[in-house]
């Protein structure tokens, strides 16, 4: 019976020994299964949460690409259109400018023709003076020798006073020329200053209308550029009002995710510990 019994213990022992290794086997294989999928979680996070790096830095170039380009499209549009007010203001100055020649032309033949016209009318009226004066002459001397066999005989005092009345009237006829050919001069220059003022009028006046104009032109330039200013300000702002929205929400998705797992990890710790 003693034999037995040892038989019956070293059995029961045996069974209890297998038991126990079976039951160490599987706490060993359930806990290597734990420690593998907790290695496995923090392998595969780490590789989405490098995903999620490198994906963040491929829209990040990706938008400063885009934000360059745009860059560009916009001083390309500003340089052309500087182009444009400028040549536009150049046009209108040529403008001006070629209308103030035309007039300035037009006022320099005017006065240029009056002048040939007086001098033409002074030499025609000088050559028609002339001409009836050697015509009266004439007439005079062939009066005088018409009548001088007459006039013998009195000639004296009659031809005394006839002298006298001559000379008279050649001083008379003299002092008439110089005093007309004075006035022209006189007129002439009268006429030439009063051509200077009016030209230095105009030109003051086509002075003050371009500088107008430049002002009005410089104000309208003015406003324009701030308004395209403020335009692209504005869309500027809202591109990165856009950006930083969809960053916070990609952060804040982030941060659920992690927080979830985190709760997730902790409740299965917790549910391997009450089971254990």
């Amino acid at each position: 019976t003693r034999h037995s019994a040892i038989l019956l213990q070293s059995q029961v022992r045996r069974i209890l020994a297998e038991r126990r290794f079976r039951e160490q086997r599987r706490a060993a294989v359930t806990l290597q299964a734990c420690v593998r999928c907790v290695i496995a979680c923090s392998r595969f996070q780490k590789q989405r949460q490098a995903s999620i790096c490198i994906q963040a830095a491929v829209r990040c170039h990706l938008q400063q690409q885009e934000f360059a380009r745009q860059k560009s499209a916009a001083i390309k549009i500003q340089e052309w259109w500087r182009a444009h007010l400028k040549g536009r203001e150049q046009w209108l100055a040529y403008n001006i400018q070629r209308g103030a020649v035309i007039t300035i032309q037009a006022f320099w033949r005017g006065v240029r023709e009056r002048g040939q016209y007086q001098r033409k009318r002074a030499a025609a009226t000088c050559l028609q003076s002339r001409w009836r004066m050697v015509a009266a002459q004439r007439h005079f001397y062939h009066v005088k020798g018409a009548v001088v066999m007459l006039q013998r005989q009195w000639r004296g005092e009659l031809a005394r006073r006839r002298d006298m009345r001559e000379r008279h009237e050649a001083a008379v006829m003299i002092q008439k020329h110089w005093r007309r050919r004075y006035a022209q001069q006189k007129y002439q220059s009268l006429v030439h200053n009063v051509v200077q003022m009016q030209r230095r009028w105009r030109a003051n006046q086509l002075l003050m209308i371009a500088e107008r104009e430049y002002h009005i032109c410089r104000g309208a330039v003015i406003t324009l550029q701030a308004a395209v200013r403020s335009f692209l300000a504005k869309q500027s702002y809202q591109r990165t009002r856009h950006s930083a929205i969809l960053l916070q929400s990609q952060v804040r998705r982030i941060l659920a995710e992690r927080r979830f797992r985190e709760q997730r990890r902790a409740a299965v710790t917790l549910q391997a510990c009450v089971r254990c």
